[in-house]
């Protein structure tokens, strides 16, 4: 099967990953070549009432792989008790200019607390996004200007090692 596929069968690269141009390195040579890596964003989810100006009222911020922003938005309101049934929603967007902001609405006579939601605790990952509860507050710690440069050990140890 693995001799019968080309180099045109190569997938493209969509919104979930980036084809980026790498420095492949062998036993004794290098050879520059497009790879495909996997896309992790943050994503703020805010809640709010039809007719309601503005963002509305930020909840928390997660990592995930862009694609499903919506049904990852209801979800996580829906796991934390917020919405129990489809009707709890009345709309579900992006908003703001980084597509990294999530609003959903909520019906207008739905029992729904702000203050009683704010997390009180430290949360942290390895790049300290997750138990953020806006993008604004994750954006000093996040820098795009250069993506990191991936090296691959020799076979022997074949973990990934970042620069």
């Amino acid at each position: 099967m693995q001799a019968e596929m080309s180099s045109t069968s190569v997938r493209q690269a969509g919104a979930s990953d980036r084809s980026l141009a790498i420095d492949a390195q062998r036993v004794g040579a290098s050879e520059q070549r497009l790879d495909v890596v996997a896309i992790e964003e943050p994503l703020e989810i805010r809640v709010g009432r039809p007719g309601e100006s503005g963002t509305g009222h930020a909840l928390s911020v997660t990592m995930r792989t862009p694609g499903h922003d919506r049904d990852l938005a209801i979800g996580f309101l829906y796991g934390e008790g917020i919405v129990r049934e489809p009707g709890d929603v009345v709309d579900a967007r992006h908003c703001g200019p980084s597509g990294n902001v999530m609003r959903v609405d909520l019906r207008a006579d739905l029992a729904f607390d702000v203050a009683s939601l704010s997390r009180n605790f430290y949360t942290t990952s390895s790049c300290g996004v997750c138990g953020k509860t806006s993008i604004e507050a994750v954006a000093p710690s996040v820098s795009l200007s250069s993506p990191p440069t991936m090296r691959t050990r020799p076979s022997s140890r074949r973990t990934a090692a970042w620069s």
